[in-house]
């Protein structure tokens, strides 16, 4: 019980037992029953005065008992806030983390794609290369032909004696890519008696670079024919 509500007791107490008191002042004999009545009204005022005075140690710890709760939930706040603020530091390193890994992946495999890429470009490029030979590569080919020609024995036809890869060459480099011209010119030599013969044939009918590797091929060609 607070403060103003024990005084407000004791006043109304002591009121009604002033007015008890003036009406015994009066009277020759006080009635049993307001004798009672007045007794009853002093001990309220009693009680009330020791509960008064036990109630400022009540104050003092209720004080403590609020100051103590104010103090707890504070500490659960700044409990809440610093768990709060952990969980957030948190959330925004793993965003960071994901990030970093998905950014990672996706370099990745752009790099993975390009080196794909390259590797199927480089595999064309080289397969093409395999497909198609170099002029150096074809050339390279058709000396080989012609040397294992002149490796062999005496021939009795000249056309029949070159691969179709010497012909092409010869056609190219000796016959200005005249292939009637140059089958014509084999016929002719085909019927000739002698080395001498034929020379003097292409002496008279084309004029050659006698340096060139192509004209070397074909009079070694000659000389296995006669």
């Amino acid at each position: 019980m607070n403060k103003d509500l024990l005084i407000a007791l004791m006043q109304k107490d002591l009121s009604e037992l002033n007015v008890m008191l003036e009406g015994i002042a009066e009277w020759e004999q006080v009635p049993s029953s307001i004798s009672r009545l007045a007794l009853t009204k002093a001990e309220n005022i009693v009680a009330s005065l020791h509960e008064l005075s036990e109630l400022p140690a009540e104050l003092e710890t209720e004080k403590k008992n609020v100051a103590e709760e104010n103090r707890s939930v504070m500490q659960e706040n700044v409990v809440a806030q610093y768990q709060e603020t952990i969980v957030e530091q948190a959330l925004a390193t793993m965003e960071t983390t994901i990030e970093k890994n998905v950014s990672q992946e996706v370099n990745e495999e752009v790099e993975e794609e390009i080196c794909v890429q390259e590797s199927v470009t480089v595999t064309t490029l080289a397969d093409m290369v395999d497909v198609q030979p170099s002029l150096n590569e074809i050339q390279q080919r058709e000396i080989s032909v012609v040397d294992s020609m002149l490796d062999k024995n005496k021939v009795t036809d000249l056309i029949q004696s070159i691969s179709l890869g010497g012909r092409f060459r010869f056609q190219r480099e000796l016959f200005s890519n005249n292939g009637e011209e140059m089958m014509q010119a084999f016929h002719d030599l085909n019927a000739m008696a002698s080395l001498d013969d034929a020379v003097a044939y292409l002496q008279k009918h084309f004029h050659w670079d006698m340096g060139s590797d192509a004209v070397k091929d074909f009079y070694a060609l000659l000389n296995r024919k006669f």
